[in-house]
């Protein structure tokens, strides 16, 4: 995975989470989202209860984030971290449609 300096690392985080009595997932996510590195924060269903998108400047960065801010917290059952390696859409745009390509036809 090339990166160039100005972009930044993304990466998509499963969390599956203990609820608390009185306030559900609402007290566990306010521990999360406050964080600046957390861009988004989903309550999902399915195998996991929360998704989150994590930006940092480095792999490193994203993995401390997640070793010493999330993994300590009491209500984490488990953690799994995605890293965005390419993005192909994005907000329903395309970033690389082959079929939009511009480029000159080769001749022999």
């Amino acid at each position: 995975m090339s990166q160039s300096k100005n972009e930044r690392v993304r990466a998509l985080v499963e969390l599956e989470v203990r609820p608390e009595e009185q306030d559900g997932f609402d007290r566990a996510a306010g521990r999360i989202f406050r964080h600046n590195n957390v861009i988004d924060h989903y309550l999902i269903s399915g195998r996991y209860d929360f998704l989150i998108i994590l930006e940092s400047d480095s792999i490193s960065g994203i993995s401390e984030f997640v070793s010493n801010q999330l993994a300590p917290l009491k209500s984490i059952r488990s953690i799994t971290t995605h890293f965005i390696l390419k993005r192909y859409k994005v907000n329903g745009i395309l970033l690389d449609d082959p079929n939009t390509r511009d480029r000159l036809s080769v001749t022999p």
